[in-house]
């Protein structure tokens, strides 16, 4: 179980630093030379999905950092789910 444990986290913070280095791409790729200035329609666009993307993908991380101790504790049902739930979200 410790080998299971250790891998939850472990994929848990990764995939929580990815959304929170998510909210830096835009700015460290420089997204927006790419695009000429009058569609300032797509680069609103491409902003707010990129931040709903970064938040989503942090809060979730987040949250099953929070309920890893009802993810792992003694039902053998709910760490297939929240494993399952980890493999979907990477």
């Amino acid at each position: 179980m410790k080998k299971y444990k250790a891998l939850y986290y472990v994929t848990t913070v990764m995939s929580m630093l990815v959304g929170l280095w998510h909210f830096f791409v835009p700015v460290m790729f420089q997204w927006y030379d790419y695009l000429p200035m009058q569609y300032e329609n797509l680069i609103v666009g491409i902003d707010y999905t990129n931040y709903c993307f970064s938040l989503l993908l942090f809060g979730s991380s987040l949250l099953s950092i929070i309920w890893g101790k009802r993810a792992l504790g003694g039902n053998n049902e709910k760490p297939g789910c929240y494993c399952g739930k980890l493999v979907i979200r990477l």
